[in-house]
């Protein structure tokens, strides 16, 4: 990344799971190569290697992947909504 971009602090809720898959990740990196990182550098290494494959199978995966999210989500606030039949 430029040093001369200007950064920006983002905050992140993460469970338990997502978390601990970034954690997989930063020790197989520590232990195959010898490099700690920080998960923040992490995340924005896999977004680099998103902005420069945006024709690949990566985006395609990810693309599908918040689809589904947004689906779930939307199929989860309906049930929410929806009011059980009073006898």
């Amino acid at each position: 990344m430029d040093k001369d971009k200007k950064l920006y602090k983002v905050v992140s809720f993460l469970d338990r799971e997502e978390l601990d898959f970034l954690d997989d990740v930063v020790k197989d990196i520590y232990f195959n190569h010898g490099i700690k990182i920080p998960r923040a550098k992490l995340i924005e290494e896999i977004i680099e290697a998103l902005k420069d494959k945006k024709d690949g199978d990566a985006l395609k995966a990810l693309e599908e992947g918040f689809i589904k999210m947004f689906k779930e989500e939307k199929n989860i606030e309906k049930k929410n909504r929806e009011v059980p039949n009073e006898k």
